[in-house]
Parts: structure tokens; sequence; C-alpha cells
């Protein structure tokens, strides 16, 4: 196998962009508690990315699961005040865009 931009003598490290492309297929699918599951697999390995915690924000928004969504996007946004504007225009957060705590 070869790695590109690895650091010798280091274990390769999964980018979380790797999460977000391995969830699409199934959030495209509308498998939503499944590329959940792999964006919260994610979210282990890299807890304060803001960019996995708003795609995860919008599969839940998706999904129904209000709270969960909330409490991710409103964690992106506080990670990376840009995802505020993004989320004021993602339709994936029509769903909970009346929400009182919803941040945009």
């Amino acid at each position: 196998m070869l790695a590109v931009g690895g650091e010798p003598g280091r274990a390769f490290e999964v980018s979380p962009w790797e999460h977000t492309f391995s969830a699409l297929p199934l959030l495209r699918a509308e498998r939503w508690q499944e590329g959940i599951a792999v964006l919260e697999d994610g979210l282990r390995d890299n807890p304060k990315n803001p960019s996995l915690l708003y795609n995860l924000a919008c599969a839940e928004a998706q999904a129904g699961r209000v709270v969960e969504a909330l409490t991710h996007l409103q964690e992106a946004v506080r990670r990376d005040p840009a995802y505020r504007e993004n989320a004021r225009k993602d339709k994936d957060f029509d769903p909970i865009r009346r929400e009182p705590d919803f941040p945009a």
C-alpha cells in the first residue's frame, strides 16, 4: 500500500473527510441511521471537527432527531461560525429550522 503524506513511524489516521465521504451514499439513499452511525464513528475519532458536527446535524435533522441535530449544529457553529450561514440555506435543516434553538 502506498500512503502519500504520512509521517514515518506514525500510524495512518483516517481524516474526518473520509468519514463524511463514506456516509454520503447512505445519506443520499436516505438511510439516515446508517449514515449517522458512520459520522458518529468519525466524531469519536475527531470530536471537535466542525465539518463532522455539521454533517451529522444535517443527517439527524433529516432523521427527525431534533435535539441531537440542534446540539451538533450549535457545536459546529461554535467551532466554525461560517457554518451559521451554511445552515441558513441548507435544506437539510428544513425540518428543524423553526425550532427556537436553531442557530442561524
